[in-house]
């Protein structure tokens, strides 16, 4: 079975703004083995709507996300309420959206793509990588 990735929101943000080669990346290990969560639809519909150029970069949000799969939120809403009780008896919680998107690579048995790893490698049994190479 090919390696699948799950794209976090600030890699995303990456490729709208073609910086740090992750464009590159995506190409090199193939759109179709790239996924995105529901949850960074909306994180990144929200920094459209927040912009001053509102639907100038709603229609790219839309264009991009358009161009992945998209896995929905309620085939992991139980892994995300185990891995947020875990979080919360450690005393070291993450924020609702990087738990949900986190959770969703779990599930879907993907690696996520990020460059939050010092929040998300808090998870139980998720696998991580970062594509950004900030020189």
């Amino acid at each position: 079975m090919k390696q699948r990735y799950l794209l976090d929101t600030n890699v995303l943000v990456h490729v709208l703004r073609n910086k740090y080669s992750v464009l590159d990346k995506i190409r090199q290990v193939g759109w179709s083995n790239c996924y995105i969560s529901e949850f960074t639809v909306a994180e990144l519909l929200l920094g459209a709507e927040l912009s001053k150029q509102k639907e100038e970069n709603t229609k790219t949000v839309n264009d991009l996300v358009s161009s992945f799969k998209i896995i929905p939120f309620s085939i992991h809403l139980k892994e995300y309420c185990k891995q947020k009780a875990e979080l919360q008896q450690k005393g070291c919680l993450i924020e609702d959206f990087d738990l949900f998107i986190g959770t969703a690579s779990i599930v879907s048995q993907m690696t996520i793509v990020t460059e939050n790893i010092s929040h998300l490698s808090r998870l139980s049994g998720i696998k991580i990588e970062n594509w950004v190479e900030r020189v």
